[in-house]
């Protein structure tokens, strides 16, 4: 990336990612006065505040995106023991009927 030789005339990126050592430098080289230098200072605050909520929302919708996944993950790995449950509570039922009538005949 080429430097500019103004500090006014950095367009957002490079604003939002110049390390603040060059822009410093940049700053005390630019031939604009204190109330300027701070307004590039604040913009920069901002466009690093913007990127900064950018990238916690989309951390938190992943963690969400996450929490979710692992939730249905959770539900169907229920229904399948619920199931299962049922069955053997199927197979216990016949079993006992079936012990039932075999005590029932040796009787």
């Amino acid at each position: 990336m080429a430097s500019p030789t103004n500090v006014l005339s950095l367009s957002d990126g490079q604003l939002a990612t110049i390390r603040l050592k060059d822009l410093r430098l940049l700053m005390s080289r630019s031939p604009c006065d204190a109330v300027q230098q701070e307004e590039v200072k604040m913009r920069r605050r901002k466009l690093q505040n913007r990127h900064s909520a950018m990238t916690s929302s989309a951390r938190k919708q992943r963690k969400i995106t996450s929490m979710t996944e692992n939730s249905m993950a959770k539900q169907h790995e229920l229904l399948a023991l619920r199931n299962e449950v049922a069955n053997l509570q199927g197979q216990n039922t016949w079993l006992r009927m079936q012990t039932g009538k075999a005590n029932e005949s040796e009787a």
